[in-house]
């Protein structure tokens, strides 16, 4: 069986495949000697200490253990043989002391930066509390529970609704100037079948502006105000059968404030996406 398969077997063919393999060495090695020879020369260019990150300091040491300690020791030139094992050595600890695991906080992650601005201003604007804004935020489909709310207020330093004071007198009387009323009491002795009495005469003009507050106040009251009673939800919407709007994910943007009474009502929409 051996004598067969040598005759097989063309020994006249090994002198090439000797020669190739020669040859493909010969060239390999011209082309690592260029390398090198390229290396020195940029090296020689560079001033200081190259830095390096731990994705490089990977690659390096992936790169040299493949070929060896001995070959690495006379092939390995951009550092010390020596720094190549620290290096490995200090990745593998890395590793396996869970040292990403400890970067992470522990807990809920924070509210976005816009949706903490939204809430300071609704704050601002107003003298609501924790439920009152849950309920206005939960309109902008933004689902914020109360204790949240309470927690960005204490962080941006705005205290509880009590504490939040609001417009002054002069303030108030110069934003709602448009919409309030001018009344008047006084008396007036008038004559009876029986005797004079005393009469308090109290007169209220500007009844169109009355009727107007009334109606805007009615239309707010439906179709603008979330109702703690029903889940903080509008009236119209539940009327209608309108879905609650769905949570937002991505970026809020534009919140806009719907004014009525001359500021006196407010009511807040963002834009439609």
């Amino acid at each position: 069986m051996a004598q067969d398969g040598a005759r097989r077997f063309n020994w006249a063919r090994l002198p090439l495949v000797a020669t190739i393999a020669r040859v493909l060495c010969r060239e390999v090695t011209l082309e690592n000697e260029y390398l090198r020879v390229q290396y020195e020369v940029v090296r020689s260019k560079v001033p200081g200490r190259i830095r390096f990150t731990d994705e490089e300091r990977r690659r390096l040491v992936d790169a040299a253990l493949a070929m060896g300690r001995k070959a690495m020791r006379s092939v390995v030139s951009i550092v010390k043989p020596e720094t190549i094992l620290a290096w490995q050595r200090r990745l593998e600890q890395k590793k396996w002391d869970y040292s990403e695991r400890r970067q992470r906080v522990a807990g809920r992650p924070r509210t976005p930066g816009d949706v903490e601005a939204v809430v300071c201003r609704l704050a601002r604007e107003n003298t609501w509390g924790y439920q009152r804004i849950s309920g206005e935020l939960k309109k902008l489909g933004i689902k914020l529970s109360k204790s949240c709310v309470s927690d960005i207020l204490r962080r941006n330093g705005l205290p509880p609704a009590p504490e939040r004071g609001g417009l002054t007198w002069r303030e108030f009387l110069a934003q709602e100037a448009d919409v309030l009323l001018c009344a008047d009491l006084f008396t007036k002795e008038i004559w009876t079948f029986c005797c004079p009495r005393r009469a308090f005469v109290l007169v209220v003009m500007h009844l169109k502006s009355l009727r107007r507050a009334v109606a805007l106040y009615r239309r707010h009251y439906n179709e603008c105000r979330p109702h703690q009673g029903l889940a903080n939800r509008v009236p119209r919407t539940i009327r209608t059968g309108e879905p609650a709007p769905e949570p937002v994910s991505g970026p809020i943007g534009a919140v806009h404030c719907e004014e009525s009474l001359g500021g006196l009502l407010k009511s807040y929409r963002r834009d439609a996406a």
